[in-house]
């Protein structure tokens, strides 16, 4: 017996399609129906990897509104630089306010 065996095993059960729907929902559901059950049907409800696929699916479409911003920002600023610079930046102020 090892002394870093101090712990106790915990059985995780994979999870039932609603578990996966439940998850995805407190994810932000970064996936669609049909492609929530693709998942559980390619992980097979495994705990650990449909938590992380779910995450990583979530940070992808928040990365994907972060460069929307971005550009919209980007866009607002060139627009209304030949009218004046002060008017640009704020337009662009405006808009970064908004999205906080």
């Amino acid at each position: 017996q090892s002394p870093f065996n101090v712990g106790m095993v915990i059985e995780l059960s994979d999870f039932s399609p609603e578990q996966v729907t439940e998850l995805s929902e407190r994810h932000g559901e970064p996936l669609q129906e049909k492609e929530l059950d693709k998942l559980t049907d390619l992980l097979g409800g495994h705990p650990y990897l449909t938590r992380k696929a779910l995450y990583q699916a979530g940070i992808a479409a928040d990365l994907a509104v972060m460069v929307f911003e971005i550009m919209a920002l980007t866009m607002l600023y060139f627009m209304f630089k030949p009218v004046s610079a002060t008017l640009s930046f704020a337009a662009a102020m405006a808009r970064l306010s908004m999205v906080m």
